[in-house]
């Protein structure tokens, strides 16, 4: 066996393990984690007091989202893209060389130059695509292997790899184009490489940049407030990612998220959850002054809604920031019989109150059972309608 064969077969080699990470962590959750989520899921209704009509749905849509069945064709589109971008970067150079001088619209865009200058643009690209594949490579597993230990590995995760995976070296391509025929950025010839890495790593980066760039195109002067999850503080990039499957792209949607609903369709803490979802109702009202509160102690909206009950609080809190009184006083007449608020505090009082020790050994929440959510009268106002 000659050197070059036995490079190539060596190359296949590592091309077949690295892909073949996909399809594992998929039969790893499988056969593993789903049954966990199940049991966790139960303790969670538990903890919570949700109703048994409720539990019994929402157990339901457990079974439902993380099906066998629905893996087969996410997993497969995953694992063909991770294949083809490991062929491209380990075998990009041999590729590229086949047709040497060739126009490629991908590769080479509209570009008419001499035969050489047209190789090294197309091996250029190449490398720009590879490595931009790379960086949407090493962010998907990171992705699913926090979402295989959170026990919430779903089959949008592989579809979202996949196309993370086809878009990043198109777009990638696409800003060296830009870069190497604009004036104004042949300063980022050089670092073209590293960009494309970040490229898969960070595509909101991008698009960002590209904002900043062409502010003609993308500006909109009647644009709102954008309202990014970003702004909610503990949401790291992998929990946006998991949000944005669920539809929730910006802080009004979380807002305005049901509880139940996220309890249910991630493993995220119900207390996080709350925590989120009140950040996110007082940054849709009060935009970016929000920061200037935090500073004041003040994150969620239960926490301006304490901050109405305290006699002089309010004045303080406008004295101490640039945040008008007569907003915040509006904010809490509103929330006051809202009952989405009603429905965050019960929760957050029974995360409070469950007691994980009891003294006969059993896991039992401390208040009554009559006061389970949805069954008892007297609960927080609103709650019953869960």
């Amino acid at each position: 066996m000659t050197a070059p064969e036995s490079s190539d077969i060596f190359k296949g080699l590592v091309i077949f393990f690295l892909s073949a990470f996909v399809p594992l962590t998929a039969v790893s959750f499988l056969l593993v984690r789903r049954v966990k989520k199940t049991a966790e899921f139960a303790r969670v209704v538990d903890t919570l007091g949700i109703t048994p009509n409720v539990a019994e749905f929402a157990a339901n849509r457990v079974a439902e989202q993380y099906a066998a069945r629905d893996y087969r064709m996410p997993v497969a589109f995953a694992w063909f893209m991770s294949t083809l971008g490991f062929i491209a970067l380990l075998f990009g150079a041999d590729l590229v060389g086949k047709h040497e001088g060739k126009v490629n619209f991908l590769l080479t865009g509209n570009a008419h130059l001499a035969t050489d200058a047209m190789q090294l643009l197309r091996t250029d690209s190449m490398a720009v695509m590879s490595l931009a594949f790379l960086g949407a490579f090493i962010w998907s597993a990171q992705n699913i292997l926090y979402r295989l230990n959170a026990g919430d590995l779903a089959p949008s995760v592989y579809f979202n790899a996949g196309i993370r995976m086809t878009l990043a070296p198109v777009l990638s391509v696409l800003i060296a184009h830009l870069v190497l025929r604009s004036e104004t950025l042949q300063s980022l010839q050089a670092g073209l490489p590293v960009i494309a890495f970040l490229v898969g790593w960070f595509p909101d980066r991008t698009l960002l940049f590209l904002k900043e760039r062409f502010p003609a195109i993308f500006r909109d002067k009647r644009s709102a407030h954008d309202l990014p999850l970003s702004m909610i503080e503990g949401i790291s990039a992998f929990d946006r990612a998991k949000l944005i499957e669920l539809g929730i792209d910006d802080a009004q949607n979380l807002a305005n998220a049901n509880f139940i609903e996220l309890v249910v369709r991630t493993a995220f803490n119900p207390g996080q959850l709350i925590d989120w979802i009140g950040q996110a109702q007082l940054y849709v009202y009060f935009k970016d002054d929000v920061v200037t509160l935090r500073k004041q102690q003040v994150r969620t909206a239960l926490d301006m809604m304490q901050a109405c009950r305290a006699p002089g609080m309010l004045e303080k809190l406008a004295a101490a920031t640039t945040v008008d009184i007569a907003g915040m006083r509006l904010f809490c007449d509103r929330q006051a019989d809202a009952l989405c608020v009603d429905q965050l505090w019960t929760f957050q009082r029974r995360l409070c109150t469950f007691d994980l020790t009891p003294q006969d050994g059993s896991t039992r929440d401390a208040v009554s059972p009559a006061s389970r959510v949805g069954e008892a009268e007297s609960d927080v106002p609103g709650a019953s309608r869960i």
